[in-house]
């Protein structure tokens, strides 16, 4: 989606960054409040890359959200905390930071919370922790996803597919789970945009450039999977 509102996008999410980041300092927001933060963060880098054809700046962006979220999670219960919901984790992904990425994992619960996630969501990221920045061995990667399948039961899930290529190092696997998984984000946002549940600065920001599979191909290529150069919303200038 292009839009002549990205500056004022952009202008948007600074001011609100600007008015908040007194409370993050002094440890006085609580999960959700630090999650829009990042995704404040995330929207400038968006925006700057498509009126700049900046990605340098998006990168900065998507370090400053994914620090900000460490600092937060340090200074809030791990009660509190989210893990399928932190997604500064791909953030720092997304940037090639794996000591960060490292961090906020370590910093992430371990523990599921049926309250607030969804276990599948769970044990999605509990793998790429796992997998990538836990020092987690083969058996209990194996396990997560044995877990993972079980859940299923059968039924279709593009993040599982992604999870069990990786696992693998099963190029074709991860292809197919990849285009499965930028359809589907697609969908959602142009779906939401259409009935009024997604406002236009998320789909004109993360509803055009995929940040997740961004990440996920910066996982894939550490592992020896080759992928393409160019994505539906994981366009040539980030990879």
């Amino acid at each position: 989606m292009h839009t002549k509102n990205l500056p004022i996008i952009r202008a948007n999410a600074e001011f609100y960054i600007s008015n908040k980041l007194a409370a993050l300092q002094s440890n006085k927001i609580n999960y959700e409040q630090l999650l829009e933060i990042c995704n404040n963060y995330r929207q400038i880098g968006i925006c700057t890359l498509f009126i700049e054809y900046s990605a340098q700046s998006l990168f900065d962006n998507l370090i400053k959200s994914s620090k900000a979220f460490l600092y937060g999670i340090t200074n809030i219960h791990k009660s509190q905390v989210t893990t399928s919901k932190a997604l500064p984790l791909f953030d720092a992904i997304a940037c090639n930071d794996y000591r960060l990425a490292q961090k906020i994992s370590t910093a992430l619960s371990r523990e599921h919370n049926p309250e607030e996630e969804y276990l599948d969501e769970f044990l999605y990221f509990s793998f790429l922790m796992q997998r990538f920045f836990l020092n987690g061995n083969e058996q209990s990667c194996n396990d997560l996803l044995v877990r993972y399948e079980d859940l299923l039961d059968g039924t279709t899930d593009e993040q599982f597919v992604i999870c069990k290529a990786l696992n693998n190092k099963d190029k074709a696997l991860f292809d197919d789970g990849l285009e499965q998984l930028i359809i589907k984000n697609s969908n959602k946002y142009k779906q939401g945009f259409l009935n009024g549940s997604i406002l236009e600065e998320e789909y004109a920001t993360n509803g055009c450039i995929f940040i997740e599979g961004l990440a996920l191909i910066r996982l894939a290529n550490t592992i020896g999977i080759t992928t393409e150069k160019n994505y539906l919303f994981i366009p040539s200038i980030v990879i």
